[in-house]
């Protein structure tokens, strides 16, 4: 019963790589994540990409490390 006012898509990447590199990344992968819910019926209008990459990760680790858990994309729901 929930009327969703927004969908905010947090993009992550793990620290391989260039901080840009990492962005560019996590940005990508919030944007696969935004076509498949519009694929699905989301209105395009009630979604917002925010690509962290390697800031803010959901499992904190050094630079270098592959860290599986840290390439994802965290949907956040709004309502009315």
């Amino acid at each position: 019963d929930m009327t969703i006012a927004r969908v905010r898509l947090v993009g992550h990447a793990d620290r391989v790589g260039s901080p840009r590199a990492n962005r560019r990344l996590a940005a990508k992968r919030a944007a696969a994540v935004a076509d498949f819910l519009v694929a699905s019926g989301v209105p395009r209008e009630l979604i917002l990409i925010d690509e962290s990459g390697e800031a803010d990760l959901p499992v904190a680790t050094g630079p270098g490390i592959a860290e599986p858990l840290n390439r994802s994309v965290e949907i956040n729901l709004g309502s009315r």
